[in-house]
Parts: structure tokens; sequence; C-alpha cells
């Protein structure tokens, strides 16, 4: 354990060092990955779905705040879901307006979980993320952890509407249907806002290791909530 903490006050040390290096970088390479993964899912644009487009996005996000990285995330998301449907894009971009209105223009510093949750969906490491965003957060992250479930839904329901071309149904009328209907959405808000809580609490405490206390139990009570929502609300999620 003496190892690890030491281990972790090197790197800690070295990064602070280089800091006006490392953290572009960083930046540079989450945000393009980000932005790669936003393309993947949609793919509608040729323009910007653009390698050369997400690249300079990146560079622009990784000397700039995080704000600016989301607002061009959106905008690369409009412009693909415009290209798919008109109805969709003009949706979505409310949507987008309305959570900055409301919430990313006072918490802008929360605004990564939101851009990063599509990415960790899928990995398939999603179940992490409210533990994360608890730790870094706080109570602040439940509202992007939700809208990032949102959006990554919103993404999955536009792409099984846009191939089922034969559909004769409008676009924004089929995606807020799924959404109101989808039984896994809504167990996923409720299980990581309450995660997301708890691992803030724990996390917090003046005890020793209670980051690691805040992880494990955080983890467990996630995959009790998950366990007891399956069964109840009859909705199928992978608990592997």
């Amino acid at each position: 354990m003496k190892e690890i903490l030491k281990f972790r006050q090197s790197v800690k040390e070295f990064c602070s060092k280089y800091d006006m290096i490392i953290t572009p970088v960083v930046r540079f390479i989450l945000y393009l990955i980000m932005y790669m993964t936003l393309n993947s899912m949609t793919g509608y644009s040729t323009a910007f779905g653009s390698t050369k487009v997400a690249v300079l996005m990146a560079v622009i996000s990784a000397v700039t705040s995080d704000g600016i990285g989301l607002g061009l995330g959106a905008l690369l998301l409009t412009g693909q879901l415009f290209s798919a449907n008109v109805e969709i894009g003009a949706v979505f971009l409310l949507l987008f307006l309305v959570l900055y209105c409301a919430y990313i223009r006072f918490f802008p510093k929360a605004s990564w979980i939101i851009l990063f949750m599509p990415f960790f969906y899928i990995i398939k490491f999603q179940y992490f993320m409210p533990i994360l965003a608890g730790m870094t957060a706080g109570f602040t992250g439940m509202v992007p952890a939700a809208f990032g479930c949102i959006f990554y839904f919103f993404l999955k329901h536009t792409a099984d509407y846009v191939a089922l071309s034969s559909s004769s149904a409008e676009g924004y009328k089929y995606i807020f249907q799924h959404l109101v209907q989808d039984k896994t959405l809504l167990l996923t808000i409720i299980v990581f806002a309450v995660v997301i809580v708890l691992t803030y609490i724990i996390y917090r405490m003046s005890f020793a290791y209670s980051w690691y206390v805040a992880i494990i139990t955080g983890g467990v009570v996630e995959i009790i909530l998950f366990l007891v929502g399956t069964l109840s609300m009859e909705v199928e999620v992978s608990l592997a």
C-alpha cells in the first residue's frame, strides 16, 4: 500500500512539474477520442465525420475550456443529426440549449461527464462513470450524468429510426416515444444519481483510504440497485 501511495505522489509531482505540456496533450487525446466516438455513433455526414474536423476540434478543445469542448461536441452532433433527419437535429439542438441554459453555464467543470458518457458506453465501462463523477464532481455530477445517459440513448434510438427507412413515424415523435418508454434509461438515471451521492459522501469523509471505500461501496451498491431494478422493472441490464 505504501508503494502505491509513493507512486501516486511521484506521478502527481511529475504532472505538476510539467503541467503546461502534459495537460494540453492529455486534453487533446481525450477530446479526440470523444469526437471520434460521436462520429462512430452517427456517421450521417461525411463533412462533420471527417478525421480532420475531429482533430481540429480536439486541438481547439485542448487549449480552451470544457465549455468550448462541449459546445463543439454539440455542434458536431447537431450537424450529424440534421444530416440524418431535420426534425431529430432540431430536437437535439433544443435539448442541448435547455441543458446549457439551465445547468452548464453555472457548472461548466462537470460538462466532461456529458461528453464522455457515450465513450464509456461503447467500451462497456459506463457503470464506472457515476463513481468517477461522484469523486470528481460531487452532487453537481447528477445532472450531467443524467443528460449524458439521455444523449446516449437519444443517439441509439436515432440510429434505430434511421435504420427503419420505411418507418412512417415522424422523427421527433419516434425518439420521444422511445425515450419515455425506455425503462433501462430511467433505471440507469436513478441508480447513477444514488451512486454519485453515496460515493461523494464517503469520499469526502476524513478517514484513511476513504476513496478506496468510496469506490468499493459505490460499486457494490450499484450492482445491488441494478439487480433489484432488473427484477422489479423487468428490464435487461448486464451485471457482468
